[in-house]
């Protein structure tokens, strides 16, 4: 069980740096936290006036819900 669970928040910390990463490239700085910087790069990937683009954005968000997902399987 530890080793499932260890896996799964190797995995959302990957995707998380992922997402940050995508963003300090199109130049928005996202807060740190796992909490917040999901938080935060939601209400980017929702706001159609961010400088993300619309090929990357589905993509993002795809993987904003996977965080999601793991972090309900972490509790």
């Amino acid at each position: 069980m530890h080793r499932t669970r260890s896996l799964w928040m190797s995995t959302r910390t990957s995707r998380i740096n992922a997402l940050r990463g995508f963003c300090r490239e199109f130049g928005l700085i996202i807060p740190q936290g796992s909490r917040t910087g999901v938080e935060a790069i939601a209400r980017v990937l929702a706001d159609p006036a961010s400088s993300i683009p619309e090929l990357i954005r589905g993509a993002m968000k795809l993987l904003v819900e996977e965080i999601t997902t793991l972090c309900l399987r972490r509790d």
